[in-house]
């Protein structure tokens, strides 16, 4: 008998709980394709198309930049520079990759990224040490760029190619990605 297909989660609404992790996490376990239990993760899930992934980091970060949501400053922060990247190169990276990418690629929002690595190699204690609204800044700069991305339609493989109008500093390479098992 064939598994039952599970629905697509693409949005939460204010009475669940943030849906965005569970379509965040089964595109992670999708593209690393280690099994934590069982089949590999390719063999249960298909691909999810980017635009449904770019809804989702959309909505993950407007929840993330709300004051008082009750996100550790830090992780909120390594959360957008994760979210920008996957956007922008289509692979997903440990949060300490994203935001050494981020700090390249965003100079001026730099000191913040370095605060949020640094307390985040401290522990769920240190998270909130940041100061709020510089956090709550870089969230916006980069919930701007996901909706402008969006609005234009940006495919991923249109995405890769950094356009310039997206606020890169740089061209990037994708040197710091996490490689699936082939």
């Amino acid at each position: 008998m064939p598994p039952e297909r599970l629905r697509t989660i693409t949005r939460a609404t204010e009475a669940d709980d943030p849906a965005f992790w569970y379509v965040i996490d089964r595109a992670i376990t999708y593209q690393s394709g280690w099994p934590l239990f069982g089949p590999p993760p390719r063999a249960l899930f298909h691909p999810l198309p980017f635009p449904t992934l770019l809804a989702v980091l959309v909505s993950a970060v407007e929840a993330q930049a709300r004051p008082g949501a009750g996100h550790l400053l830090d992780n909120a922060t390594l959360n957008g520079c994760r979210a920008l990247r996957f956007a922008l190169t289509g692979r997903w990276h440990t949060k300490q990759a994203a935001a050494a990418w981020f700090a390249v690629r965003f100079p001026q929002v730099q000191p913040v990224v370095s605060a949020a690595a640094s307390s985040y190699e401290h522990g769920r204690a240190a998270g909130n040490r940041l100061i709020a609204e510089e956090v709550h800044e870089l969230l916006d700069f980069v919930l701007e760029r996901l909706l402008a991305m969006q609005a234009a339609g940006v495919s991923q493989t249109r995405a890769r190619r950094a356009p310039d109008d997206l606020g890169l500093s740089r061209p990037f390479s994708d040197d710091l990605g996490l490689s699936p098992p082939r």
